[in-house]
Protein backbone atom coordinates (compact mmCIF):
# COMPACT_ATOMS: atom_id res chain seq x y z
CA UNK A 1 0.00 0.00 0.00
CA UNK A 2 2.90 2.49 0.59
CA UNK A 3 4.18 2.01 -2.93
CA UNK A 4 0.97 2.94 -4.40
CA UNK A 5 0.69 6.01 -1.91
CA UNK A 6 4.27 6.67 -2.92
CA UNK A 7 3.47 6.47 -6.39
CA UNK A 8 0.43 8.24 -6.37
CA UNK A 9 2.35 11.97 -7.55
CA UNK A 10 4.09 9.67 -10.75
CA UNK A 11 0.50 8.61 -11.62
CA UNK A 12 -0.91 11.80 -11.67
CA UNK A 13 1.87 13.56 -13.76
CA UNK A 14 1.10 10.63 -16.63
CA UNK A 15 -2.75 10.65 -16.21
CA UNK A 16 -2.33 14.70 -17.07
CA UNK A 17 0.39 14.27 -19.75
CA UNK A 18 -1.29 12.16 -21.59
CA UNK A 19 -4.54 14.05 -20.89
CA UNK A 20 -2.54 16.87 -22.76
CA UNK A 21 -1.71 15.13 -25.57
CA UNK A 22 -4.94 14.05 -26.22
CA UNK A 23 -6.53 17.75 -26.32
CA UNK A 24 -4.14 18.85 -28.14
CA UNK A 25 -4.25 16.43 -31.26
CA UNK A 26 -5.67 18.79 -34.09
CA UNK A 27 -7.08 16.98 -36.97
CA UNK A 28 -4.16 16.84 -39.53
CA UNK A 29 -2.07 15.30 -36.50
CA UNK A 30 -4.88 12.06 -36.82
CA UNK A 31 -2.90 9.96 -39.93
CA UNK A 32 -6.23 9.45 -42.24
CA UNK A 33 -5.65 9.82 -46.12
CA UNK A 34 -7.25 11.41 -49.03
CA UNK A 35 -8.11 9.93 -52.19
CA UNK A 36 -9.02 11.28 -55.57
CA UNK A 37 -11.90 9.31 -58.03
CA UNK A 38 -9.92 8.27 -61.26
CA UNK A 39 -12.20 9.37 -63.95
CA UNK A 40 -10.19 6.22 -66.04
CA UNK A 41 -10.66 3.69 -63.92
CA UNK A 42 -13.32 4.87 -61.28
CA UNK A 43 -11.56 4.04 -58.67
CA UNK A 44 -10.27 5.77 -55.67
CA UNK A 45 -6.53 6.60 -55.93
CA UNK A 46 -4.20 8.10 -52.69
CA UNK A 47 -3.28 11.72 -53.07
CA UNK A 48 -2.57 12.04 -49.63
CA UNK A 49 0.58 14.11 -50.51
CA UNK A 50 -1.07 16.13 -53.46
CA UNK A 51 -2.05 19.73 -53.05
CA UNK A 52 -5.20 21.12 -55.00
CA UNK A 53 -3.81 23.67 -57.72
CA UNK A 54 -0.51 22.53 -57.44
CA UNK A 55 -0.39 18.28 -58.15
CA UNK A 56 -3.93 18.36 -59.35
CA UNK A 57 -7.45 20.64 -59.93
CA UNK A 58 -10.64 19.30 -59.71
CA UNK A 59 -13.27 20.16 -63.11
CA UNK A 60 -16.19 21.21 -61.84
CA UNK A 61 -18.13 21.38 -65.39
CA UNK A 62 -18.33 17.50 -64.70
CA UNK A 63 -20.97 16.38 -62.32
CA UNK A 64 -18.78 13.42 -60.58
CA UNK A 65 -16.94 13.26 -57.57
CA UNK A 66 -13.33 14.40 -57.25
CA UNK A 67 -11.93 14.09 -53.73
CA UNK A 68 -12.69 13.02 -50.58
CA UNK A 69 -11.00 12.12 -47.35
CA UNK A 70 -10.77 8.89 -45.10
CA UNK A 71 -10.05 8.66 -41.31
CA UNK A 72 -7.60 6.52 -39.98
CA UNK A 73 -9.93 3.59 -39.78
CA UNK A 74 -10.50 4.08 -43.32
CA UNK A 75 -13.94 5.09 -43.08
CA UNK A 76 -14.86 8.19 -45.43
CA UNK A 77 -15.19 11.93 -43.33
CA UNK A 78 -18.64 12.87 -43.72
CA UNK A 79 -19.13 15.70 -45.90
CA UNK A 80 -15.67 15.82 -47.44
CA UNK A 81 -15.97 14.81 -50.78
CA UNK A 82 -15.44 17.31 -53.80
CA UNK A 83 -17.45 17.48 -56.64
CA UNK A 84 -15.90 17.68 -60.71
CA UNK A 85 -13.06 15.73 -62.56
CA UNK A 86 -9.75 15.20 -61.00
CA UNK A 87 -6.95 16.32 -63.16
CA UNK A 88 -3.34 15.73 -62.41
CA UNK A 89 -1.40 18.65 -63.50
Amino acid sequence: MKKLINNIPLLAFVLTAMTALTINLSAEDVQGTKEALNPNTHTWEDITNQELGVDYNCDTEVDTDCTREMDELGQEVPDSRVEGEFKPI
